[in-house]
């Protein structure tokens, strides 16, 4: 009985680290880099446009490093929703493989299974996001090119449209955390 909530408990802080490095975290810091990204950006503001895009970028490398960690977190929420009780030193069947896994852990499992995939698809919209910037970036070095306004303005759309996508992954990954921690306290109760 301890060992069962032994896992309980840990799963919980797990899941809530991870929640909370979803939302509020990253989720608010992607909305900041969003921020720089709402207005055009015009080749005769190079010098404004880069500014930007350093802010940005920072902002979205401190999110990466929150997205990373709660990856992990989630990682081992599972691992832990998948034993229960048991040693961490014996080897672990397929999921669909314990007979005696119960309603509680499988569930718990899946939904840290389902929560880790969402933080990771949005560390690839951001990941796509720092390309569309990167490519703004040496755009700027050929200002005389024809078009180019034009084409930076695409960049920047596709960059923040790759944010909204970001937001709403890192959102729904809280939500999905959110519940799997309920999920876990109820069962306990």
């Amino acid at each position: 009985m301890a060992a069962e909530e032994a896992w309980r408990t840990r799963f919980r802080e797990l899941v809530v680290e991870a929640e909370d490095l979803c939302r509020p975290r990253a989720s608010l810091k992607i909305v900041y880099a969003r921020g720089f990204l709402a207005a055009p950006m015009l080749v005769a503001a190079a010098e404004d446009v880069r500014t930007i895009l350093e802010v940005a970028e920072q902002a979205l490398e401190d999110t990466a490093g929150d997205l990373d960690a709660a990856t992990s977190m989630l990682g081992s929420a599972r691992e832990l929703a998948r034993r229960g009780g048991d040693s961490p030193d014996q080897p672990l069947p397929r999921i669909l493989g314990l007979p005696d896994m119960t309603n509680v852990q499988r569930e718990a499992s899946r939904k840290a299974r389902d929560a880790r995939m969402l933080v990771v698809e949005a560390y690839h919209a951001m990941e796509l996001c720092c390309d569309c910037l990167l490519m703004i970036r040496h755009l700027l070095h050929h200002p005389f090119l024809p078009g180019l306004d034009g084409v930076i303005e695409g960049q920047r759309a596709q960059a923040y449209g790759h944010l909204v996508s970001a937001k709403e992954k890192v959102d729904a990954c809280a939500a999905l955390a959110a519940r799997a921690r309920h999920d876990v306290s109820a069962a306990a109760d």
